[in-house]
């Protein structure tokens, strides 16, 4: 956490995110690391934006993806809540479109099986 504080302290971007799992870390749980930037200084919205647009900016293709503009490729969740005003909202995905086609997710009991809980402490 300390090394997060420093970074946005100097003035870094620092992006979230990724497509592949390692160890004991799931997929879907992106949340998590996006979670400690914002415990670290981010905003939420800066948390939601190191996941989305600085994310595509950062390698190179946010003229594709990234923003929710005409022309663009967009995959898009809706949550219940406001994750620009509590980050921990995006926990509550209750539809997910890929390509704009709905996503079947599976039943409750396989999604909740997907959140990885941060260690305590």
């Amino acid at each position: 956490m300390e090394y997060f504080r420093r970074l946005i302290e100097i003035g870094l971007k620092v992006i979230t995110g990724s497509d592949s799992s390692w160890n004991h870390y799931k997929l879907g749980n992106t949340i998590l690391e996006t979670e400690c930037l914002v415990m670290s200084g981010y905003s939420p919205m800066q948390g939601l934006l190191s996941v989305t647009s600085e994310s595509a900016k950062s390698i190179g293709i946010d003229h594709i993806v990234g923003t929710i503009e005409p022309g663009k490729e967009a995959d898009i969740i809706v949550v219940d809540g406001n994750p620009a005003e509590r980050l921990n909202d995006l926990w509550n995905v209750t539809e997910v479109f890929l390509a704009g086609q709905r996503v079947d997710r599976g039943s409750k009991e396989s999604l909740a099986a997907t959140r990885q809980w941060p260690p305590d402490g």
